[in-house]
């Protein structure tokens, strides 16, 4: 059985992260999702995390913090 872990992206994972992004209904380019990656990820109220097994990332969540009234 294999242990999935859960961590932090960065950028070197954006080219793991692209048909996981289509099979959620966002298909994009390489060089698109990097530009919204950086964007996403530069400021610490969002954040994106993958879930990997045997080093290959098979999921993915990214967050942000929203003010409701």
């Amino acid at each position: 059985m294999s242990t999935i872990t859960i961590r932090r992206a960065n950028i070197d994972d954006i080219s793991a992260m692209l048909p996981l992004m289509a099979q959620l209904g966002y298909p994009t380019t390489l060089h698109e999702l990097e530009k919204r990656f950086l964007i996403f990820t530069g400021t610490s109220d969002y954040g994106v995390a993958v879930a990997c097994t045997d080093d290959n990332i098979v999921g993915l969540v990214a967050w942000s913090k929203s003010i409701l009234f």
